[in-house]
């Protein structure tokens, strides 16, 4: 592990200088408190194959990685994009993680050029502080056999507590989610159904009333 980062830090000297579209992304979430929640994490690289990354997330407060039964990290690789790899995670600081992505042997690649490379389970704490929140991925290095480039941090939504309207839990209030209120009328309650934020009248109970209202936020957005 010592021998990896020193290498890494050989490697940050050699940076090349070119500006790169390739980046880690999360798509936006929402999140309740007391809740953990599978997340994936995508490496879009069309421009450049990898064979090593480094970098940290950093997390809102009230927002962690949850541990495994065996106190491990509860961060899962997709074996079809880092099979034969690596994957280290070391907590540096109160919602800071470090994570080093490797492999023995310079020729060898993360397989593809964009999908998920792995999901971390991520728990909001009972007491967590509600509304939009951001997450952040920085310090990052991608290494091109013996080079490498430093990315621009990336930010990506958290929102922890319901968003009004939004019943499927998304990020958004679409018409998808006056479908969902629909459907669980129906008695074909959708699996990520927010019974809180379907219910948009505070009357405890989900009819059309919630529907209508939640065209009525749509209106109101546009």
């Amino acid at each position: 592990m010592k021998a990896m980062k020193t290498i890494f830090l050989m490697l940050s000297l050699m940076l090349a200088g070119s500006i790169c579209a390739d980046e880690l992304n999360v798509a936006d979430f929402t999140i309740q408190p007391g809740e953990s929640k599978a997340v994936s994490v995508e490496l879009i690289n069309p421009n450049h194959a990898y064979n090593a990354l480094q970098f940290q997330l950093t997390l809102p407060s009230g927002l962690s990685i949850a541990k495994t039964n065996g106190d491990k990290w509860d961060v899962a690789p997709n074996s079809e994009r880092l099979g034969g790899f690596s994957l280290e995670v070391d907590e540096v600081g109160e919602g800071t993680y470090q994570f080093l992505i490797y492999v023995i042997g310079q020729d060898t690649f993360i397989a593809g050029t964009s999908g998920e490379l792995f999901t971390m389970t991520l728990t909001a704490s009972a007491d967590a502080e509600t509304g939009m929140k951001q997450g952040v991925f920085s310090e990052q290095l991608f290494v091109i056999d013996e080079e490498g480039y430093e990315p621009a941090d990336k930010m990506f939504n958290i929102r922890i507590g319901s968003l009004p309207g939004d019943a499927n839990g998304d990020g958004y209030v679409t018409i998808a989610d006056v479908m969902a209120v629909v459907d669980n009328i129906l008695g074909n309650t959708p699996k990520d159904f927010d019974f809180d934020a379907a219910n948009v009248n505070n009357d405890e109970v989900i009819t059309i009333a919630d529907a209508v209202g939640i065209v009525n936020i749509m209106l109101s957005e546009e």
